[in-house]
C-alpha cells in the first residue's frame, strides 16, 4: 500500500548544515507498509522498492506498526502484523541501495477498529503519563534503528490528534528522548484537521500534514472541481505556514 504525505519546511539554517544533503528539497515520496512480519525482506518487496525508484520516487517512508487494544489502552505492543526488525532493516537498506532517502515512520493502530489512533486518550493524568512512558519506549526503539541504519528522517508520531494536545509531554519527554538517540531530521505527521493546533512544531525540523482534506461531496467530481476545492485548503496552509 502507498500513500502521499505533504510536508511543510521549517528548518533553520543551523539545522540544514548538520546534514550532507541540502534541505529543503522537493521530495517525490511514497509510504511503504506491510502487515506481515517478514514481507519487507522478500524478493517481491525488493522489486517494489526498485520499481519505486524507477518511476522517480526519491524518498520513501517505511512504516512499522504496533497495536493497542482500544483507544484507552495503556500499553502498545508488536504482534504478527508488525514487521520484524530484520525485515525492516532490509527494506531500509534496499531503499538506500536504490538511491532513495528514508523516513522511518512508526505507527500506532487500534485492534478494535470502532475508533482510530486520533482518539487515543485518557481522563486521568496518571494514565496519560503511563501511556507516554510506553510510547516513548516504543518510539525510541525505532529511533535507535533509524540511527543505526543512517535513516535521513524520523517521524515522532502520526495523527495522534488527542495525544498531541499533551504538549509538555511531547516537549519534555518524547522529543528529547528521540533527539538523545537520533541526530537526523524530525517531523510529526499531523492529521489534516489537526496541523494548525499542534503546539510543539518548534521542537522539530519539519511540520508534516497528512493531507486527507475533504475535496468534494459529489460522487464523480471533475478535475476542475478538485482543483477548486484545493484553493481553500492551500490558502489556509499558506497562511498558517
Amino acid at each position: 500500500a502507498a500513500s502521499f504525505t505533504a510536508f511543510i519546511f521549517i528548518l533553520s539554517q543551523a539545522q540544514i548544515c548538520k546534514s550532507q544533503a541540502v534541505y529543503p528539497a522537493f521530495q517525490k515520496g511514497m509510504t511503504y507498509v506491510t502487515w506481515n512480519k517478514e514481507s519487507f525482506a522478500t524478493s517481491k518487496s525488493d522489486e517494489s522498492i526498485r520499481l519505486m525508484s524507477e518511476v522517480g520516487i526519491n524518498c520513501v517512508a517505511i512504516v512499522p506498526t504496533w497495536y493497542q487494544e482500544t483507544f484507552n489502552s495503556i500499553k502498545m505492543e508488536a504482534n504478527d502484523r508488525t514487521p520484524s526488525d530484520t525485515s525492516l532493516r532490509h527494506a531500509i537498506k534496499k531503499a538506500h541501495e536504490n538511491g532513495m532517502s528514508v523516513m522511518l515512520k512508526p505507527h500506532i493502530d487500534l485492534i478494535q477498529e470502532d475508533c482510530n489512533r486520533s482518539d487515543i486518550g485518557f481522563q486521568k493524568e496518571e494514565d496519560w503519563k503511563e501511556w507516554f512512558e510506553n510510547y516513548t519506549n516504543f518510539i525510541t526503539r525505532y529511533a535507535r534503528i533509524a540511527k543505526e541504519e543512517n535513516v535521513e528522517f524520523f517521524c515522532v508520531g502520526t495523527e495522534l490528534t488527542f495525544a498531541s494536545t499533551k504538549v509538555e509531554l511531547w516537549k519534555k519527554v518524547v522529543i528529547p528522548a528521540i533527539r538523545k538517540i537520533y541526530k537526523g531530521h524530525l517531523t510529526y505527521a499531523a492529521n489534516w484537521d489537526e496541523y494548525a493546533n499542534v503546539q510543539f512544531w518548534s521542537e522539530l525540523d519539519y511540520a508534516g500534514i497528512d493531507a486527507y482534506f475533504p475535496l468534494s461531496k459529489k460522487a464523480n467530481p471533475t478535475v476542475e472541481d478538485i482543483k477548486d476545492s484545493w484553493k481553500q485548503w492551500l490558502g489556509e496552509i499558506e497562511t498558517w505556514q
